[in-house]
């Protein structure tokens, strides 16, 4: 493998390790599977055909995505099962699963130091000074910086946000700080997906008093993804009971989400109630500052030589979230190195003309639609009905908000669209969001309530990802 096929494979491995989530890429490619680039090929290699097989079927898309965003639009991603090369025998990192025939479960490292980098997995070490912090995420930072400062003073700490807002930036960042200071016991951080794969194991095993010292009897939680527990009732009894167990003790703990608690319905009034009494702070999208920040520091992390007027230029025109410029910079980067050409304008308006018009793409009344029913679970049919209910009307009148806000349709075509409403409707329905907005109210759904605000975050954050 040449220098520039390294270079443009660890692009490719960073590029991935951002849309699928740190955590999940040291599970799946840290070991068993590899990310290779040579000869112009991308090859997904994997020890076995059961752990190909496993990795094709779960990261096929993201792999797609990874290939065209970092190596062109028409790349593709070749799987082939190629067995590791031998290693010298050394100290196991993690434990290994108890039995051969049991499920393949990855183990947190538990310890007071910061965990050991695995080779070939391009990871930087997450700080709260690199969290780029614009107005929206102050509370969330500042919170985390108390939990650092005094653990278990605002526990539970609730983060929650669009994917690709810097929630698991944070996590990793308090457990990294905390494990330096020594101030803590234990300090685990885990996916809600491998905390519910590890209780799993314990019930089939009778392993349950081991699990339960392993995630209780210890100084900080932390638990990433959280909304992947809804529906699974046993695991949310032991969550809950975790909770308790942590909470008597005055120990720390900080849970993430796609959403905010109360539109968590799979998973309980038991939870909403146990984070109504910690700290519960939204995490957005990076603001046009943030995101020249988050750039800068891109670029010194790579040794990049990116002119401030491209830096500039990629912070100005792309409005998406942290994954979006991270793979940008990864696209510039490899093209640089593939053409043996230095970073300018002109190689940055070329490369990145597609990430650029995705991110100032036009909105249209058909996507505003699809947004709401996605975020509220209603079927177009009933947005555009006569229902009057407050679970209908409310999201309707967000979704002819959005529509003037995002669209160039008029009132009395929104009004047309959304069911053959006057325009003099969608202008009350405009008015009644924007005091809504202004006041922070809650609106209702069909099952409990929902703050304005966070509603409309995550309908934009549709809106942004197409």
């Amino acid at each position: 493998m040449t220098g520039s096929d390294q270079i443009i494979a660890s692009a490719l491995s960073e590029d991935l390790a951002a849309r699928i989530g740190a955590e999940r890429f040291d599970v799946w490619f840290g070991q068993s599977a590899r990310l290779i680039y040579e000869n112009g090929e991308f090859l997904v290699a994997a020890d076995d055909p059961f752990t190909l097989d496993r990795v094709k079927h779960s990261f096929r898309q993201e792999l797609l995505e990874t290939a065209r965003a970092i190596l062109s639009e028409n790349a593709g991603v070749a799987y082939r099962v190629v067995p590791a090369p031998a290693q010298p025998d050394v100290a196991p990192v993690v434990e290994a699963p108890h039995k051969a025939a049991a499920p393949e479960v990855v183990r947190p490292v538990i310890t007071n130091e910061p965990p050991a980098r695995r080779p070939g997995v391009p990871r930087q070490r997450r700080t709260l000074e690199g969290f780029a912090c614009c107005r929206e995420n102050q509370l969330a930072r500042s919170a985390v910086q108390m939990a650092m400062e005094g653990h278990g003073s605002i526990s539970p700490l609730f983060l929650y946000g669009p994917t690709g807002c810097g929630k698991t930036h944070l996590l990793e960042a308090l457990a990294a700080q905390t494990r330096r200071s020594g101030q803590s016991k234990r300090v685990v951080m885990l996916s809600a997906e491998q905390f519910t794969c590890q209780f799993l194991e314990a019930l089939q095993g009778s392993g349950l008093p081991s699990f339960r010292r392993k995630y209780r009897d210890l100084g900080m939680l932390l638990i990433d993804d959280v909304q992947f527990f809804s529906g699974k009732r046993a695991t949310i009894v032991e969550l809950l009971h975790t909770i308790d167990t942590i909470s008597r003790a005055n120990n720390q703990l900080v849970l993430t989400s796609d959403r905010s608690p109360s539109e968590l319905v799979g998973l309980g009034p038991e939870f909403v109630a146990r984070t109504a009494g910690g700290l519960v702070a939204s995490v957005g999208y990076p603001d046009a500052a943030a995101r020249l920040e988050i750039l800068q520091s891109l670029s010194r992390e790579r040794q990049l030589e990116a002119p401030a007027n491209v830096l500039q230029l990629m912070a100005d025109r792309l409005e998406g979230d942290v994954r979006q410029l991270s793979g940008a910079m990864n696209r510039l980067q490899a093209s640089a190195h593939a053409h043996g050409e230095p970073i300018t304008m002109a190689l940055a308006e070329s490369e990145l003309e597609e990430a650029f018009r995705g991110s100032c793409r036009r909105v249209r009344l058909k996507d505003v639609e699809r947004a709401v029913c996605e975020v509220f679970d209603l079927d177009p049919k009933t947005l555009h009905s006569a229902k009057r209910a407050k679970s209908v009307s409310h999201p309707r009148m967000l979704a002819m908000w959005l529509a003037r806000k995002y669209t160039r349709a008029a009132f009395s075509e929104i009004g047309e669209y959304f069911g053959r409403r006057s325009h003099s409707t969608v202008i009350s329905a405009a008015n009644k969001v924007d005091s809504w907005v202004e006041a922070e109210g809650v609106i209702d759904l069909a099952r409990g309530q929902c703050r304005v605000n966070d509603a409309l975050r995550r309908v934009e954050a549709l809106l942004r990802t197409g």
